[in-house]
């Protein structure tokens, strides 16, 4: 266990150690385009060069909220897992019904946070302009 660990480590270290190198490897190639040709491609994608507040915020809110869904889906799955190595123990059955109950009263209070925040910045959008 130890040396899994130690390895798993060790391996992690490595990968920091390199990634900015190779990042730097990358970095000639985006010189080669002007400011100007990289925004006409951003344009050409569909991105807006600048974005207002309220959006920058919506988006960081976003993806808060979004990772808050993906753990209560994990809740709900380690919930099943539980439930399905319980061994027919009533105690552990329901301690693994608790926890899917929690975590699907999770996930529909950030689907309801969602709706929120997205109402609450797109009232702000329209407001700013």
């Amino acid at each position: 266990m130890r040396k899994a660990i130690l390895l798993s480590l060790t391996l992690l270290m490595l990968v920091a150690l390199v990634s900015p190198l190779l990042i730097q490897a990358q970095v000639p190639k985006l010189e080669e385009k002007t400011a100007g040709e990289l925004g006409e491609m951003a344009g050409e994608a569909g991105y807006k060069q600048e974005k207002t507040l309220p959006e920058i915020i919506g988006g960081v809110i976003k993806i808060i909220i979004s990772l808050l869904g993906i753990v209560a889906a994990i809740i709900i799955i380690i919930g099943g897992f539980q439930w399905m190595t319980s061994g027919g123990s009533e105690e552990k059955i329901k301690k693994a019904k608790g926890l899917m109950i929690n975590g699907i009263i999770g996930l529909v209070l950030v689907v309801f946070a969602y709706a929120i925040a997205t109402f609450v910045i797109s009232s702000l959008s329209k407001v700013a302009q």
